[in-house]
Parts: C-alpha cells; structure tokens; sequence
C-alpha cells in the first residue's frame, strides 16, 4: 500500500506541476509564472509578464496557436511587446529539475515508458 501511495504522488506532481514551476522561466520580478502570458509574432513565441512589462523569447514554433492567427494579430502582438523590457527569464530551481526528473523516471517504470497512468 506504501508503495502505491509513492507513485499516486509521482504521478500526481506529473500532471499537476506546482504553480512555481516556471516550466518556461518565469518573471525576474514575480519569481513566478503566475502572471505569465505568451504570444506569437509568426511562429516565435514570447513570454511576458503583464504585471511587470517584462518580456522573453520562448523558442521557435512551440505552440500552433500561431497557424490560427492573422498577420494584424502579429503586429497587435509586436506592438505590445515593443512596450515592454526584454529580460532574461527566472528559471526554476535545479531541485525542481531534478524531482521532474525522478518523478518521470518512476512513471516511465510502471507504465513501461508509455507515460499513460491509466
């Protein structure tokens, strides 16, 4: 019973990650992703923290939201980033890293690698 218990909460810290686990980076000022929005300008994403006006680039062609926008929605998008500082992100701490790690390695073992709990 001990052990089910251990891979519920594996499990569990998968699919619900904690609410300071800036999984890509968070505000410098909040420390967090909890204000954190993105948007496209084509298919480059930017992060941004609307609290503090400050943005950063997330990577290239992440998300297919962009497929569904138009180039108006790109320029809206540019417009608003153009008004906010460019920063560096805060990243999660390594122990973070290191648990998401040991807990997908725990779930690929039960779920040989298919990474369905159910």
């Amino acid at each position: 019973m001990k052990m089910l218990k251990k891979l519920a909460t594996a499990i569990c810290s998968l699919w619900r990650p904690d609410p300071g686990d800036c999984y890509f980076g968070g505000c410098p000022e909040c420390r967090s992703d909890k204000h954190v929005l993105y948007c496209n300008l084509r298919k480059n994403v930017w992060f941004y923290c609307g609290k503090h006006k400050l943005c950063w680039w997330g990577g290239y062609g992440l998300f297919s939201s962009w497929a569904h926008e138009t180039p108006e929605d790109w320029e809206r998008n540019e417009k608003m980033l153009s008004e906010m500082l460019v920063v560096k992100p805060a990243w999660f701490p390594p122990e973070v890293v290191q648990e998401r790690n040991a807990n997908a390695a725990t779930l690929a073992a039960v779920t040989d690698g298919d990474n369905i709990p159910f």
